[in-house]
């Protein structure tokens, strides 16, 4: 529609064509693209878009690259150091999301350094966006979100059916309990009601999902009264049912899944059923068998418990320190049968002591992190141990994203390569320990163990960078 009507001075206007003059400012076609520019300017930042359009526009960039960081102010702290230098009159800088005004009325820009001309107050928010000539292939922080839940456990990224979301299981920063929470993924708002799971008591992976006839499900450590229970959630109305294990003596602190079947370690108990992991049909939501601990029996497993089901199908269960003097072990698990097939004690790793922290499937192997010798394995399908990456720092967590390894030391996160060399490294929140590592949507995503002041980042979305590149 356009414009092509002329009035003169003392013309009778009718009423078709004032109408027609209103549709044309609601469809904003009256404005001049010049001016359309100009209030669009600065409106639309990356987060707004779609998360696979963002990434997209990540990947296809080179030579320009858009950044976000955000610091939280101690009331001291002037100075805010970037992490790239930002292209003249590109910065955005946002204190409580009120934009700054740049020069000396708010701030200054000088190299990497953002100079307030006073000091943020305690607990204040600053985010600042940017462009920068950095290539696209180096790790970049797209921004930190203050969201609802805090001390995020796990964090789990879906497209099913259609719909983009976030699945996380964390504690309410308003009750103070352990929850299951859907968030978009563009804003991280929260999206249905939240699920309690209050008595959970997880040591490492906290949620798991599967799928059933196109829906989702969602299945968390812990219920709202028993830790000994699991909880099921239907990943659309939010509704959970709790499923008890067969020894209540015990207490659920580990989930892995392979689709048809759950997998649930109960910690502690008092029968042979003891430290064993309960296998349950994902889809009937029965017990189907008991599984472990095996020969030599009974294990006090006193250290952080994780799992992993390789390609081949194989349960393996790491026992971080089973007398907290670095006998840890990993035990690998027939599913079928039940059937304990190998155990990777401190000898089988070429040590005298180890205390495995995780174990993951990449590829047709299993990777176990190990913070004691500040190792990462690798057990071959034909149960090989061998040395990925020596470190020169106690790792916390690794995660996988189909091409490179993140592994996460206090604040610092790199990005390894499969073969254990480190390509890059960055530190999503200055101070904030990261507990979960996620990738999803073409973004890594970032959660902190000590995230306990209410106006903290809880979450940080970072763009990985091109696969493999340094």
């Amino acid at each position: 529609m356009s414009h092509d009507i002329v009035h003169t001075p003392g013309q009778l206007i009718e009423s078709r064509d004032w109408d027609r003059n209103l549709q044309l400012l609601r469809e904003g076609l009256s404005i001049p693209p010049s001016a359309l520019q100009g209030v669009l300017d600065g409106s639309i930042q990356l987060d707004d878009l779609e998360p696979g359009l963002q990434a997209l526009i990540l990947r296809s960039i080179s030579a320009v690259n858009s950044a976000t960081q955000t610091f939280i102010g101690d009331g001291i702290t002037t100075t805010f150091v970037l992490t790239a230098a930002p292209f003249a009159g590109s910065e955005q800088v946002f204190l409580n999301g009120q934009l700054m005004t740049g020069g000396s009325s708010d701030y200054t820009l000088t190299g990497l350094n953002v100079d307030f001309v006073s000091a943020p107050f305690l607990g204040d928010t600053i985010t600042i966006r940017y462009v920068t000539g950095s290539a696209a292939i180096n790790l970049t922080l797209l921004g930190s979100l203050s969201i609802a839940h805090r001390q995020i456990v796990t964090m789990l990224p879906t497209i099913e059916p259609v719909v983009q979301q976030v699945f996380l299981y964390g504690t309410n920063k308003l009750g103070g309990i352990l929850e299951v929470a859907k968030y978009d993924v563009v804003q991280l708002n929260q999206i249905g009601p939240s699920v309690d799971v209050a008595a959970g008591q997880p040591d490492r992976v906290a949620l798991v999902l599967t799928t059933n006839a196109g829906a989702i499900y969602l299945w968390a450590v812990g219920s709202a009264a028993d830790a000994y229970r699991i909880t099921k959630i239907d990943g659309s109305s939010m509704l959970g049912t709790t499923i008890a294990m067969n020894d209540p003596t015990t207490i659920v602190t580990s989930l892995a899944t392979d689709g048809p079947n759950v997998y649930a370690f109960m910690k502690g108990g008092s029968t042979l059923q003891a430290n064993s992991v309960q296998k349950i049909d994902a889809i009937t939501d029965l017990p189907v068998g008991v599984i472990g601990p095996g020969t030599p029996g009974i294990v006090a497993t006193t250290g952080s418990v994780d799992m992993a089901v390789s390609l081949a199908g194989a349960l393996y269960v790491s026992y971080g320190d089973l007398d907290l003097t670095g006998t840890g072990e990993v035990r690998k698990f027939d599913v079928n049968t039940g059937a304990l097939l190998k155990r990777f004690t401190a000898a089988s790793f070429g040590e005298t002591a180890i205390r495995p922290i995780r174990v993951i499937p990449v590829l047709d192997s299993i990777l176990v992190l190990d913070d004691m010798t500040q190792k990462l394995y690798r057990i071959s399908a034909l149960d090989a141990v061998t040395v990925v990456a020596t470190f020169s720092f106690v790792p916390s967590n690794v995660m996988y994203d189909d091409n490179d390894l993140w592994v996460s030391s206090a604040d610092d996160l790199y990005k390894v390569d499969i073969a254990g060399t480190i390509l890059n490294n960055i530190v999503p929140q200055a101070g904030q320990d990261i507990r979960d590592i996620m990738q999803g949507f073409g973004i890594v995503w970032t959660t902190y163990s000590d995230d306990l002041i209410s106006a903290q980042p809880n979450v940080t979305k970072i763009f990985p960078g091109l696969p493999g590149a340094p």
